[in-house]
């Protein structure tokens, strides 16, 4: 796993003659942390949270703090406009593990042949000199 990058929309809705719109802004104030699902254990506080266009941001988490094993909830903080109430903002997210097939591999490395294989019940490690 190599990164794990959460979005978000931040919009205005107005209604006119009945029909709501929504248009994209951007947040004076925006921060994030992540949380085990549920609970106020803190996993993470977000150093990087990128605009990527005008009013869509992510934040980019450091993976090596989660697990496949548990839910997390990414908190934006959000202030809309200067000394407006802040308001807290929850994005839940879990790892999904990528299974990877049984089956033979081959590899080749500077004009070596190097065969190994993998199974359901054993990891089978090479080690090259």
């Amino acid at each position: 796993m190599a990164v794990i990058r959460l979005y978000r929309r931040f919009y205005r809705i107005g209604i006119s003659e009945g029909i709501e719109s929504y248009s994209l802004i951007n947040p004076t104030s925006l921060s994030a942390a992540v949380y085990l699902k549920n609970t106020s254990i803190l996993i993470e506080t977000v150093s990087a949270i990128t605009k990527e266009s005008d009013g869509v941001y992510f934040a980019d988490l450091n993976p090596g703090l989660y697990s496949y094993d548990n839910t997390y909830d990414l908190k934006w903080t959000v202030e809309y406009l200067f000394e407006t109430p802040v308001k807290t903002l929850t994005t839940s997210f879990k790892l999904n593990p990528i299974n990877i097939a049984a089956g033979e591999i081959f590899v080749e490395i500077e004009n070596q042949a190097l065969e190994y294989e993998v199974n359901d019940t054993q990891i089978i490690e090479v080690i090259i000199l």
